[in-house]
């Protein structure tokens, strides 16, 4: 039941996404350990961000994170990998800089430290500033990526928010980039709400927003994607259970990343999502998740051939 991706063969298609559930040798350790057959650390950059409180605003299956990237120097995850046992599953790390030739430095440094492989976070929800820079047209985003290529010998995943996944003209600059997979969704800024007695902002900065309520966007996005690249898929933005993983897979994506459901339940709950999907693609038969990726594709119509099918 492994599935390929990004040049390895994974286990299951269970990832464990970015963020504080994997901040850590501790919790990576945890990860592994239930069953995660990747896991992604937090994005890493060349000094660490300060820990502000709280990090995370939790209400009713939506996350509002205000945590930008790790607290950790890169000489701080030389340690925390070393201490890693990854048996039989992988670690990527997510990396962030203010310039191309940073951006490089950092791929080498997470290659060098014991990566196997690396997830660029480009489009940060609470940070639009490479966005004003390198990431500026597709063309900017096409060498920046294909410079961190080549720099190094593992695998490069670039993640995406939702209207880059959608932006036919980024999505095939990333596609001639030489990356091997594509990630998405990225988390979407947002705010909780406003405490209109205090009239107060909750919570305190504009958050990157995730949970339950963005699946539909990052379903969307999956079967765009699909449809735009042959670059491997890794879905990530609200999945919560075995179904929603499912679901994704159906659409195209090869690897799923659970993220803040993790929050809420705990890292024993990646083993019982693991379990729920093998346990259904057991029950039906199958033998391979091959054999379902992309299975509902070809029943999304445009809205010209849903309404020609109709008789309209």
């Amino acid at each position: 039941m492994s599935i390929e991706f990004a040049g390895l063969s994974l286990k299951n298609p269970v990832v464990v996404a970015a963020g504080s559930w994997s901040s850590n040798q501790e919790n990576i350790q945890k990860c592994i350990d239930n069953g995660a057959a990747m896991v992604i650390t937090p994005t890493i950059c060349s000094e660490p961000t300060p820990a502000v409180n709280p990090e995370v605003f939790y209400k009713e299956n939506e996350v509002y994170s205000l945590s930008l990237y790790s607290h950790y120097a890169i000489e701080d995850w030389e340690d925390e990998l070393e201490k890693v046992e990854k048996k039989d599953s992988y670690v990527f790390c997510s990396i962030r800089g203010t310039t191309v030739s940073e951006i490089v430095f950092l791929a080498k440094q997470v290659e060098r430290i014991g990566a196997d492989g690396i997830q660029l976070n480009l489009f940060a929800p609470m940070d639009i500033s490479l966005e004003k820079s390198i990431l500026q047209t597709e063309e900017k985003l096409k060498n920046t990526v294909k410079q961190v290529v080549k720099a190094v010998h593992i695998p490069v995943m670039v993640r995406v928010p939702h209207y880059i996944a959608s932006n036919v003209n980024y999505v095939k600059a990333l596609n001639d980039s030489g990356a091997m997979a594509i990630s998405g969704i990225d988390s979407i800024r947002g705010l909780y709400g406003v405490d209109i007695e205090k009239a107060c902002a909750i919570p305190d900065a504009v958050a990157g927003y995730t949970g339950s309520h963005i699946k539909p966007i990052s379903l969307a996005a999956t079967a765009t994607l699909s449809q735009l690249t042959n670059m491997d898929i890794s879905s990530v933005g609200g999945i919560r259970n075995g179904r929603d993983i499912l679901e994704f897979i159906m659409l195209g994506a090869s690897t799923v990343q659970l993220g803040s459901v993790i929050l809420e339940k705990g890292h024993a709950y990646i083993g019982q999502v693991i379990e729920e999907i093998s346990y259904w693609m057991q029950e039906r038969g199958y033998s391979s998740y091959s054999e379902i990726k992309g299975k509902a594709l070809n029943t999304l119509l445009t809205f010209e051939k849903m309404a020609k099918k109709v008789g309209r």
